[in-house]
């Protein structure tokens, strides 16, 4: 198997991702119309692109899971990093969805919670230092493994939680390579003026803040003030009674604001 364990699905829409299977099963996920269509009685909705979800060695690493596009075509990278107590499995799922083969999705691992088997499949980052290193040996990897598929321009970085909090504190020296964040319900206190000035130095671009509850939300529409005193675009997105998730409506919020960065991120390596 090379240390990647495929997983083939065929993903459309962007409805809530269904529990992630293990490797030795395969699952088909039916096309889900867009938010706020019916369906067509008459003719199915279209399906998206086909991914799979692959098992990606990462040196030194727990394997990352990587959604990777049927197409050959060359692609921008998503990164999207999972809250404490989450799975990267989940994670790919959601995003490649929303994704529908216009981009590659890495999703960092983190480590085990526990040993106890109840805890299986729970994953955490010890600190943004951890994570960082564990990222940017996963992105090494993947341009290892899909060579030419990656594109070299700009990408994405999105993160939950966990995710969204210690991924600001490490992704604004990774600017370049990634200068536009997606923040869902974290990193509400993590840019200073000097680290905001830091990420538009290198590069960044823009950062979009989604929450589902209220002191998220006071947090990044003051975060948001810093980031645009610092030349960078910033918004902060509230979706009142969300809770603290990114699936729901949070997440139909968020795939709408991922949905115009994924946008500039595709103009920008044409």
């Amino acid at each position: 198997m090379r240390g990647l364990l495929l997983l083939a699905f065929v993903l459309a829409g962007c409805a809530p991702a269904p529990h992630y299977r293990s490797a030795n099963e395969s699952a088909t996920v039916e096309p889900q119309p867009e938010p706020g269509q019916e369906p067509d009685a008459g003719e199915p909705p279209p399906r998206s692109p086909a991914m799979e979800l692959r098992e990606l060695a990462v040196p030194d690493h727990l394997p990352a899971i990587a959604a990777v596009p049927a197409s050959g075509a060359e692609l921008p990278l998503v990164i999207a990093a999972h809250g404490a107590g989450g799975s990267p499995e989940w994670q790919c799922q959601h995003w490649a969805r929303i994704v529908a083969g216009r981009a590659l999705v890495l999703c960092p691992r983190g480590r085990r919670i526990s040993l106890r088997s109840a805890d299986e499949g729970m994953y955490y980052y010890p600190d943004h230092f951890a994570l960082e290193r564990e990222v940017m040996a996963m992105v090494t990897a993947a341009r290892q493994t899909f060579g030419t598929r990656l594109s070299r321009a700009g990408g994405i970085y999105t993160g939950f939680s966990q995710g969204a909090t210690m991924g600001a504190l490490m992704i604004v020296d990774h600017a370049g390579d990634f200068p536009y964040l997606l923040l869902i319900e974290g990193a509400t206190s993590e840019f200073s003026a000097q680290r905001a000035r830091r990420f538009a130095a290198g590069g960044g671009k823009s950062v979009a803040f989604v929450c589902g509850g209220r002191h998220c939300a006071t947090g990044a529409e003051n975060m948001a003030q810093v980031l645009r005193r610092a030349g960078l675009e910033a918004r902060a997105e509230y979706v009142p009674r969300g809770g603290h998730t990114d699936d729901g409506p949070v997440g139909e919020r968020a795939s709408a604001v991922f949905e115009e960065m994924l946008a500039q991120t595709l103009a920008a390596s044409d």
